[in-house]
């Protein structure tokens, strides 16, 4: 499947559910929306083909049933290894959430916003095929019992983790009786 937009345009959106189709982000296309919701229909999983930007105001939430569909695929092999970006731009905290045990998110290229606090949660599971740019805050999280999966990242070979801001890993761990948060 190819993208057959118009090349540089620009869409907005107040938010976007996704629910089980394809949406193609072609080269030179900014997305800007506030929350996008990743969902599963029948058997139908929710699909980005992303060449282009979406520039997210708010949380990023991955909802598909199957562990195995990516959400990102692509002309360049399906599996998240093109050239677009997922732009973090909330003036203050926005989410990056699966839903789904032992679900990952497959990003081309991530960057963090200088406004943003971006947190993947507890649980959560992405992998950056390319470049992660920080320039805001950027934090894995625990659960706040101390038990359960962190939110956790990979950073492929072949991109680079760069810019000015913060990365931050939290976890909480139970001591004396309470989970003190590190």
């Amino acid at each position: 499947m190819s993208c057959s937009f118009p090349r540089y345009s620009s869409v907005f959106s107040q938010g976007i559910t996704n629910d089980g189709g394809y949406i193609c982000i072609s080269n030179g296309t900014f997305l800007t929306t506030d929350n996008y919701f990743n969902k599963t229909n029948g058997s139908n999983h929710g699909k980005i083909i992303l060449d282009g930007t979406i520039v997210l105001l708010d949380s990023f939430v991955n909802e598909v049933t199957d562990v195995s569909e990516n959400v990102f695929t692509d002309t360049a092999g399906g599996l998240g290894l093109g050239n677009g970006t997922v732009i973090f731009a909330k003036n203050g905290v926005q989410h990056i959430l699966n839903t789904t045990s032992n679900a990952f998110i497959n990003f081309e290229n991530v960057q963090i916003a200088d406004t943003s606090e971006t947190i993947l949660d507890a649980g959560s599971a992405g992998t950056v095929n390319g470049d992660l740019t920080v320039y805001g805050t950027f934090r894995l999280a625990s659960p706040a019992s101390g038990e359960g999966p962190s939110g956790s990242l990979i950073t492929n070979t072949g991109g680079s983790v760069t810019g000015t801001g913060a990365l931050y890993v939290h976890r909480h761990y139970a001591t004396m009786n309470r989970y003190v948060y590190v």
